[in-house]
């Protein structure tokens, strides 16, 4: 497949229902909600468009390269999280991608679970951790209904057909008091660069293509907070998910400059969102 087959158009925002859309960028199909800003792709490709994509051969070969800084990655992570975990919590890792976050929660004595869509990235989590991937819909029944004690999305739901939909899931498959710990990419970033750096739409919003990765939403902390909220999940920390997977001195004074502008305007001018809720 070298071209994406069907599309979809959606016409009413996800986050707060309004009908009220306009275009923003067309030739990157992105268009926004006029009442609430939310930012996101119409028309889209398919869902099964999309699944073949993420299968294709190759797809993981820049995450297998960069293996060494992306350990460091999921570890930083798991250290940031670590507090909201029990002795024995049951972590639920949604879109685990090759499982390498899962494996080291479960080296802490978590019991795991995880679902990805990519079957090339199930054959190596199988392979190199023996941890088993599922399908969503695996997880997303009545025998895991109030089941998770914490479920992890790390830069997933933008990927995804609605996200209130799938967040909603979330928020079933959690035990009450249970927490959701989300990261994704910062819309308000692109429209920093935008601004300042004179980066033109092109490139802050590039069409979409097979074999790259396919991001549908774009959220601000803003829209982020109002969809947990309006679901059910109480906001207990936003910041910013520190993703560099090459840890170096210009990556990580980048990060802690965004730290130290977020901390003093609370703005967030990053790559990326990070939040904590519970449910």
């Amino acid at each position: 497949m070298d071209q994406f087959k069907r599309f979809d158009t959606v016409d009413i925002c996800d986050v707060c229902g309004s009908n009220l859309i306009s275009s923003y960028y067309k030739d990157g199909d992105i268009v926004v909600c006029l009442d609430c800003g939310f930012l996101f792709v119409s028309p889209r490709p398919s869902i099964d468009d999309i699944e073949a994509s993420y299968s294709g051969l190759g797809f993981y070969d820049t995450w297998i390269s960069e293996s060494k800084g992306r350990l460091k990655l999921w570890n930083k992570r798991y250290n940031r999280i670590k507090s909201y975990l029990k002795k024995t919590s049951a972590v639920f890792d949604f879109s685990a991608g090759l499982g390498t976050f899962l494996q080291i929660v479960r080296s802490h004595g978590h019991r795991i679970y995880g679902t990805e869509l990519s079957e090339s990235a199930k054959t190596i989590a199988l392979k190199q951790y023996k941890i088993e991937l599922f399908d969503s819909h695996h997880y997303f029944n009545n025998n895991f209904s109030n089941y998770f004690d914490i479920i992890t999305a790390w830069h997933v739901v933008e990927h995804v057909e609605s996200p209130r939909l799938l967040l909603t899931e979330f928020y079933n498959v959690l035990h009450p008091g249970g927490y959701l710990i989300i990261a994704v990419p910062n819309a308000d970033f692109k429209s920093f660069k935008r601004i300042f750096q004179r980066q033109n739409m092109e490139l802050a919003f590039p069409k979409l293509r097979i074999g790259e990765e396919i991001h549908l939403s774009h959220f601000t902390e803003e829209t982020l907070v109002r969809l947990l909220t309006t679901i059910g999940f109480q906001i207990l920390e936003v910041g910013i998910d520190d993703h560099f997977a090459i840890r170096n001195f210009k990556t990580k004074t980048m990060y802690y400059l965004y730290e130290c502008i977020r901390f003093l305007t609370h703005k967030n001018i990053s790559h990326t969102i990070y939040v904590v809720a519970q449910r």
